[in-house]
């Protein structure tokens, strides 16, 4: 049984939350890679992590992270595609999209400041 003791300090809690999730994170990298487990597994397993991390937080009353869960979907759908052998890369394209999205929101606030 874990136990987790809940401190009231935000911060502490995120903290935890977040090296729980990257410990769980490296193991479900290590099985995979030591069993062979086909890819999808890991990337359906990367984005369960992430999706679990946000319930943590949404249940010690931590603001839930929508980046995360919007990333974790991703993972979900381009691990489902690889399940089911689509051909199209989901990933590289959405990686590219948010990346694109982010240059395009740092450039246009530098010249609304100016």
């Amino acid at each position: 049984m874990v136990n987790i003791k809940l401190e009231s300090n935000t911060k502490d809690i995120e903290k935890k939350i977040e090296g729980i999730s990257l410990g769980v994170f490296f193991i479900c990298i290590g099985i995979c890679w030591a069993f062979a487990f086909p890819e999808f597994i890991l990337v359906i397993g990367i984005s369960l992590i992430m999706f679990g991390s946000q319930v943590a937080r949404a249940v010690v009353g931590s603001k839930i992270q929508k980046f995360w869960i919007f990333i974790g979907l991703i993972f979900l759908l381009s691990g489902l595609a690889q399940f089911i052998e689509t051909k199209i890369k989901i990933v590289p394209i959405f990686f590219i999209a948010i990346g694109a999205m982010m240059l395009y929101k740092h450039i246009r606030s530098v010249k609304d400041k100016k």
